[in-house]
């Protein structure tokens, strides 16, 4: 965890102290066509909606386009940038440390729910918890836009006591984040079937591919998504990690080639891994036989492997 937080900690750019100074760690603001902001980082979390038109955000590497109506959570050190040659655009941005909500402990009490949204559990699974733009429900919405209309209003006026307004409304926020993001998943996964094209293009690279040294990265870019993601939805897709899905890929290919005879270098070889030691532990520990076991039990029946 140490070694996590030193490393990222030299990629931020922009740190809490230099964006809030001595005031109260919220902001709430608008920024609209023309703001643009290279790929940087920085301490804090931010929470973007989008009032009006139509942008391209840059997250780690990958593009993804902003439309009217979709919010974007941003955690801390996640390196990110934005480019408007889309459209005209107009978007609320809500900024605050994530200490000011995991260092209060009613909101730990709380339960967890809100921390697997606004991805503030931990530092170290930040990345994997990551979720890209997300369109609110309807009711979600019409309340989103209220509340970021209030928070835009007490933000600039800062009368007395703004700031406790201003902590009450970010777990607000929050909360109804967290409520739309539960019932789309409740409701068949309607978020990731949203990316179910993306993770296709992923595994059709993947079969054309796996007999050859593969990154998950590689598999990122042609879904055209950041490798956080892509680790996301491709496990939420297809029920496994990028990497026992490859591994499992390049074991049923190495079953053919050994219910055709071959030995196990040539299953090894012929279905992408590195070398037969390697290939025999892994056969081994998945199929509960030895690579010659399987073909010598299976060897005469080659539509075994065609109905598995």
């Amino acid at each position: 965890m140490a070694g996590y937080m030193e490393e990222m900690t030299e990629k931020v750019k922009m740190r809490n102290e230099d964006t809030f100074g001595g005031s109260f760690p919220v902001r709430v603001y608008k920024v609209s066509t023309g703001w643009c902001q290279e790929t940087h980082s920085h301490e804090y979390m931010q929470i973007w909606y989008v009032v009006s038109g139509s942008c391209t955000h840059i997250v780690e590497g990958a593009e993804y386009p902003l439309r009217a109506k979709n919010i974007f959570v941003i955690p801390p050190f996640v390196e990110h940038g934005l480019k408007d040659e889309r459209d005209n655009f107009t978007i609320i941005c809500c900024e605050f440390p994530a200490e000011l909500i995991t260092g209060d402990n009613l909101f730990v009490l709380a339960g967890r729910g809100l921390l697997r949204y606004s991805c503030i559990e931990s530092f170290a699974a930040v990345l994997s918890r990551t979720r890209p733009c997300h369109t609110p429900g309807e009711l979600s919405r019409v309340m989103l836009e209220q509340l970021l209309d209030e928070m835009l209003a007490e933000y600039d006026r800062r009368a007395e006591y703004y700031e406790i307004i201003l902590k009450a409304d970010v777990l607000k926020l929050l909360t109804l984040l967290a409520r739309d993001y539960s019932e789309a998943m409740a409701d068949g996964g309607a978020i990731v079937r949203s990316y179910s094209a993306y993770i296709d293009k992923a595994v059709a690279f993947i079969e054309e591919n796996f007999r050859d040294k593969l990154h998950i990265e590689d598999a990122a870019k042609a879904a055209s998504m950041s490798v956080s993601y892509f680790s996301y939805f491709f496990r939420e897709r297809t029920g496994r990690s990028f990497r026992e899905y490859v591994s499992q890929r390049r074991i049923e290919a190495a079953k053919v080639i050994l219910l055709q005879g071959g030995t196990a270098a040539e299953a090894a070889a012929g279905a992408g891994f590195p070398d037969t030691a390697y290939f025999n532990r892994v056969f081994k520990k998945t199929q509960g036989v030895t690579p010659s076991a399987f073909r010598r039990i299976n060897g005469t029946k080659p539509e075994t492997i065609l109905k598995e």
